[in-house]
């Protein structure tokens, strides 16, 4: 089974986005906010690559390229530092608080899985 499937998205934009909101309501300004917010976005395409990238890999001996899976976790990698450079631009040393939230993301991610 396809790993998309095992995921309650519902779950898992719902939690996610609980720590992002208690950050942007502790930020000041408009920037910090525009800040968290590409953070959250940048974070959550990179998850959805990420598990679109363990299915290929799991059913590579199908019919996915190498390249195909190479470029997608190369593309991953370089939306997470877009992201993250987004963050340091626009909320300076606080961008330490977004690299927190992705950690617990990942946990969040886990915590989604349907039980099947």
């Amino acid at each position: 089974m396809p790993f998309e499937k095992k995921i309650s998205f519902a779950k898992y934009l719902l939690l996610s986005c609980l720590p992002y909101l208690v950050g942007i309501g502790f930020e000041g300004s408009s920037r910090g906010v525009f800040a968290y917010t590409a953070i959250y976005i940048c974070v959550v395409i990179n998850q959805i690559m990420l598990i679109k990238g363990v299915n290929m890999m799991v059913d590579a001996a199908h019919s996915h390229e190498r390249a195909i899976i190479v470029s997608l976790f190369i593309c991953k990698a370089i939306i997470l530092f877009l992201g993250i450079s987004l963050g340091v631009h626009f909320i300076g040393n606080k961008v330490i608080i977004p690299v927190i939230f992705y950690i617990y993301q990942i946990f969040i991610l886990v915590f989604s899985l349907k039980r099947i």
